[in-house]
Formats: C-alpha cells, sequence, structure tokens
C-alpha cells in the first residue's frame, strides 16, 4: 500500500491508520451536528459494490 501524506508531515502506512483518521474526523464531524459523517464513513470503509451488467447483456435496454 502507497504512504499517503496528509500534509501535516504524519504519512499513514496501513489501513487500519487510515481508518483511525477517518473515524476522528467522522466523530468531530458529528459533535459539530454534521449529519452525513457516518455515511461518509460507511462509504469509505465498506466494500465496493458489483458494477452493473453492461447495457445489451442480460440487463436493462437488452433486446429479444
Amino acid at each position: 500500500m502507497a504512504r499517503a501524506n496528509t500534509g501535516n508531515g504524519k504519512q499513514l502506512a496501513t489501513q487500519q491508520s487510515v481508518n483511525g483518521v477517518i473515524e476522528a474526523i467522522c466523530d468531530i464531524m458529528r459533535r459539530s451536528n454534521g449529519a452525513g459523517a457516518r455515511a461518509a464513513l460507511r462509504a469509505v470503509t465498506s466494500p465496493p459494490r458489483p458494477a452493473p451488467p453492461p447495457v445489451g447483456e442480460e440487463g436493462e435496454g437488452a433486446s429479444v
């Protein structure tokens, strides 16, 4: 995993350290009445959703 530079001199070396920083930011947002903090945390830490099938292949828009 490449190290991300946070701009404050700290480097985030692992996924756990990235998650910790995100959770800390979300805690601050939650305390300051940031309604989207929990949704943002879920979006960042959840696994990606599978891509929808391309148009024309057993999905929307397929012609018979």
